[in-house]
């Protein structure tokens, strides 16, 4: 297992059973992804045959925290090549790449 895997699936199941006010949770994207699909699902009607509020609810909110944290995780690396780009720091290599400048 990686760990930014397992980090995502803590990160996911939490908000899909947080019961605290939307801003007051400190967990990464938790707040946001509910307050975003609380908003999304105002005026909720029906899921379709036998599905509940909360099941859609819960599923929309898993997809949510996976959107959030791959925007984060983009722009993240961004701002780190650009960083490392101003310092002067070489951009790291893929492994396959190594093998072939090794070669």
């Amino acid at each position: 297992l990686r760990p930014w895997w397992c980090w995502s699936v803590c990160l996911r199941c939490h908000a899909q059973q947080c019961g605290t006010a939307f801003m007051s949770c400190n967990v990464p994207f938790c707040g946001k992804a509910r307050k975003a699909v609380s908003d999304e699902l105002e005026g909720f009607e029906s899921g379709g045959p036998g599905r509940s509020y909360e099941e859609v609810f819960k599923e929309k909110v898993w997809d949510k925290v996976g959107e959030l944290q791959e925007e984060w995780h983009l722009q993240h690396e961004e701002e780190e090549d650009e960083r490392n780009e101003v310092l002067g720091i070489p951009k790291k290599m893929d492994p396959w790449e190594r093998k072939q400048y090794i070669v």
